[in-house]
């Protein structure tokens, strides 16, 4: 069986090809989690162990698998997709937890985005996801409640602004961005085509902090916002939503300081499109 899996084709790429119009098709739009893509085969009526995305098992998730094992197995052999989180944790830092091989993560949640059929890849991804939806992720949610979650679709549309508007409006939340997925598009194992597509905040660069304020959110939240400075002398500022980082701008003399800051793409003029507060960096400092 070919178990190489399909990976997503950034937007831009695929408007580099001729040949491509996305306009043509109609996409379904799922935010993109900041998480491990993690894998749950089911193979001739047996549940396998959750895997990574390079076909490993997952040694911190062993319990778990142990558990999912004790489900009723699905009636066709297939594969369930997640992108696994821990709720209120970085990536980073879970990132750390499952790496490691002699003791379990606690409190992890699969998210279910995508299930692939082994005998029938051209099955369409609106037939999977309704498959999932009304079948699959009930019976899991059921089982294990705190455990799945399905990933829903945010819209379905064929405007390729509406694409870039989902995935902007997600990275100034400080989420990772979108995936579209072509709705009549089988599976393609092994392959990054234009049926899967990503569009989030990619490109990295590090920025010193030249000044902190309050302003009003749309909600009328009080929100964090820092003033930064690139070494091209372009000045812009990010919002920052984390509660951990407030309270080190609060706590501490962070002006000169050295973050990371994540966007779209550096546009000719040396700004950045939609950029989004990452992390500090306080092993930098503004000479480095």
């Amino acid at each position: 069986m070919p178990f190489d899996i399909q990976k997503a084709l950034h937007l831009n790429k695929a408007l580099e090809k001729k040949t491509f119009n996305f306009g043509k098709h109609d996409w379904a739009v799922m935010e993109k989690r900041d998480g491990w893509y993690v894998y749950l085969d089911c193979l001739e009526g047996h549940w396998q162990n959750l895997s990574s995305s390079a076909g490993r098992e997952i040694p911190a998730l062993s319990d778990l698998s142990a558990r999912i094992k004790q489900l009723k197995p699905l009636s066709s052999s297939s594969r369930l997709i997640f992108e696994a989180t821990i709720p209120g944790m970085e990536f980073h830092e879970m990132n750390g937890i499952l790496n490691r091989k002699f003791s379990q993560a606690e409190n992890v949640v699969l998210n279910l985005h995508d299930i692939v059929y082994f005998d029938d890849t051209s099955f369409s991804f609106e037939k999977r996801y309704k498959m999932l939806k009304e079948n699959i992720y009930p019976r899991l949610k059921d089982a294990m409640e705190d455990t799945f979650e399905l990933i829903p679709i945010l819209e379905v549309t064929n405007d390729i602004e509406k694409f870039r508007e989902l995935a902007t409006d997600l990275i100034l939340k400080g989420e990772e961005g979108v995936i579209g997925k072509r709705l009549t598009a089988g599976y393609s194992f092994g392959k990054r085509n234009n049926d899967l597509l990503k569009l989030k905040a990619e490109a990295t660069f590090d920025c010193r902090i030249l000044n902190w304020f309050w302003s009003k959110g749309d909600k009328g939240n009080d929100a964090m916002n820092l003033t930064l400075g690139r070494l091209n002398g372009t000045q812009f500022t990010v919002v920052v939503n984390r509660h951990a980082a407030i309270d080190i701008i609060l706590s501490e003399n962070v002006v000169g300081k050295v973050v990371e800051v994540a966007c779209m793409e550096e546009l000719p003029s040396g700004m950045l499109r939609q950029p989004v507060f990452k992390d500090f960096r306080f092993n930098k400092t503004e000479i480095d």
